[in-house]
């Protein structure tokens, strides 16, 4: 089945029948792969071929930033963009988790990477001197944006990287329409359309 056919069509705001190259296409696209590579998803061959697709059309460079009114400069800056506008990743960690993931059920310790990264809080820690020297050996071009002040701590870069967990906690209240107001306050409109996409597909 091709990419245009298989990606989640659930983005709000978003033409689920955009042709490949569009920018309503690109998104469908991102955020499809996105959520795969936040899940036990074991399609490896299609991650790649997404993420290829995306490349070869250069519609990355139409998709929205993390700052309004600049564009990403490269497919590599879009890569390691934090979600939603990119995927966390270096292009290395990209091919591993594709080439990792293969189709078929997971294994008990492809499960265990998935949910804690490769790596146990209580093993590896999460000081500040071992997340920038993480980030520095391993994310270097997270650890270049945290240089430039582009996240408010290591601790942030670590949480974009990928090997800390947010465990960040908003006490929602119980009306619905307001918990829609909360959301609204606390989250752009790019993670909240992230946010329904990962409900949707449970």
């Amino acid at each position: 089945m091709s990419v245009n056919t298989r990606v989640n069509t659930f983005t709000l705001g978003i033409d689920p029948n955009a042709p490949i190259g569009s920018s309503d296409w690109g998104i469908m696209v991102r955020d499809d792969i996105n959520h795969r590579l936040r899940t036990m998803d074991m399609d490896g061959l299609f991650i790649k071929d997404c993420l290829d697709k995306l490349k070869e059309t250069e519609v990355w460079r139409q998709l929205p930033t993390n700052k309004p009114g600049l564009t990403f400069q490269s497919w590599e800056v879009f890569c390691t963009t934090r979600p939603p506008h990119g995927f966390g990743l270096s292009l290395t960690q990209l091919k591993e988790e594709c080439e990792r993931r293969k189709q078929g059920r997971p294994t008990t310790e492809e499960k265990n990477h998935y949910r804690g990264n490769g790596f146990s809080p209580e093993k590896q820690g999460n000081s500040k001197g071992y997340c920038v020297a993480r980030l520095k050996d391993d994310y270097p071009n997270i650890y270049e944006a945290l240089q430039r002040g582009e996240y408010r701590s290591a601790r942030q870069a670590a949480i974009a990287a990928g090997f800390v967990k947010d465990e960040r906690f908003h006490r929602l209240p119980h009306d619905i329409e307001k918990v829609v107001v909360c959301l609204q306050r606390w989250f752009s409109e790019d993670e909240l359309n992230y946010i329904l996409l990962s409900l949707l597909k449970g």
